[in-house]
């Protein structure tokens, strides 16, 4: 897992994760939602798949991985401020959902061409 999140290279982007909130919190079960437009679903699989072995492969769940960008994204839009700057197992976990996402983007549109492919944040963590 990475040691620390590049800041030189940070690129914000909108986090997206949503909770039933009539449902007791236990209950709640969460999953992953890759938002491609124009991926069929055998694309759109095999994208969630590729998210979901880069957290088994970093051992991070995918919430905690969520957790980790929503710190991030937080301290982006508070002008990253000194006392709030994520923590380094924050830090660590936003970059396992950046490479997730990547993964996800990569396998979802690997026989598209370059031009089609989305660069930025596409794979949200939903109820």
């Amino acid at each position: 897992m990475p040691s620390q999140f590049d800041l030189d290279n940070f690129v914000p982007f909108l986090f997206t994760a949503t909770m039933n909130i009539e449902r007791p919190m236990m209950e709640a079960t969460m999953a992953l939602r890759l938002d491609i437009p124009g991926a069929s679903g055998a694309e759109i699989q095999r994208g969630i798949e590729a998210a979901e072995k880069v957290f088994a492969i970093a051992g991070v769940s995918a919430e905690q991985a969520a957790d980790g960008m929503f710190a991030l994204e937080g301290w982006d839009d508070a002008s990253f401020p000194d006392d709030g700057k994520p923590t380094e197992d924050e830090n660590d976990a936003a970059a396992v959902w950046m490479e997730a996402n990547q993964a996800a983007i990569n396998a979802c549109c690997a026989d598209w061409p370059a031009d089609q492919i989305p660069p930025y944040l596409m794979l949200e963590f939903v109820d």
